[in-house]
């Protein structure tokens, strides 16, 4: 991983983190997400978020610390996930 928090806890990451699966075609989308996939995208970001809340007591963030992409986490066997023209930063 490139994340120091995900080097830190030396297991594997499916173990503490939700992962959100986006369809498309990388060689058409490169990741860009339809207007569709990013709306539903922010409201299961929003849920999962207040779900952790009340379950654990736990914030996540809203933040490229901890909204990430599997090559973030996986860049060996993920190297272009979601993609290059992913929108991190209107999901933010």
């Amino acid at each position: 991983s490139t994340l120091q928090a995900v080097k830190d806890r030396k297991t594997n990451a499916n173990y503490y983190t939700v992962t959100i699966e986006h369809e498309g075609i990388f060689a058409q989308c490169k990741g860009k997400l339809t207007e569709a996939q990013m709306a539903a995208t922010v409201e299961l970001i929003k849920h999962i978020r207040a779900e952790v809340k009340k379950i654990y007591g736990v914030d996540i963030p809203l933040d490229r610390e901890h909204i990430v992409g599997h090559y973030q986490i996986n860049p060996i066997s993920k190297p272009n996930c979601p993609g290059s023209d992913f929108q991190f930063d209107s999901i933010i």
